[in-house]
């Protein structure tokens, strides 16, 4: 299932459906905004909600690192990057395997947000259906809160806030920018990288 507490993302006819931005904000936030504190363990993992904040508030270091690393051109695409996409199919044509996915930002919320669902070309395509309905209901600061909140950052620890206080014991807002670009790359292969 694509959100447990907001409307759900279905098919019904070949159309596919999307929640709103205030059914994702609920169904990942939830309605209260909690005050800075560590990480509580619940259901076995390390996680903290992280409320929308404003941008003054929110970790600009982060998002420049999650940026310039996964997805150069986050603000200049619609959920889909094309480019990145002829990319990848160069790539897995000339290995003759399957070496690299063209995965946006946007498309890799919607894969966190979907569960366990296996990589086939079929959910690619079915990512890609659903990033570009993400993209046109939801800012790109939005998506990026969505992803920082419900990353993998190893081990049981989920979420942007979450590995700050584990990792480094303090707020994401007040991480340096290595340790920025230490959490901008953990979610690519977090059982690799052993940083305590």
């Amino acid at each position: 299932m694509f959100f447990r507490d907001a409307g759900r993302c279905h098919a019904r006819r070949g159309i596919l459906f999307v929640p709103t931005p205030d059914a994702l904000r609920r169904a990942f936030f939830g309605d209260r905004v909690e005050p800075r504190r560590p990480p509580d363990v619940g259901q076995g993992r390390l996680r903290r909600p992280v409320a929308f904040l404003s941008h003054g508030q929110r970790p600009q270091k982060f998002r420049v690192a999650i940026t310039t690393y996964e997805d150069k051109r986050f603000y200049r695409h619609f959920g889909v990057d094309p480019l990145a996409l002829g990319r990848a199919v160069r790539q897995n044509l000339a290995a003759g395997r399957i070496t690299s996915g063209a995965s946006t930002l946007t498309m890799q919320t919607i894969r966190l947000s979907r569960g366990g669902k296996p990589r086939t070309f079929r959910e690619k395509f079915v990512e890609m259906v659903l990033a570009t309905r993400l993209e046109l209901r939801c800012s790109k600061d939005e998506i990026l809160a969505l992803y920082a909140s419900h990353a993998p950052f190893g081990g049981n620890v989920v979420g942007l806030e979450s590995a700050a206080w584990y990792y480094f014991g303090r707020s994401a807002a007040q991480l340096s920018w290595a340790e920025c670009v230490m959490l901008a790359v953990l979610p690519n292969s977090p059982s690799l990288i052993h940083i305590r």
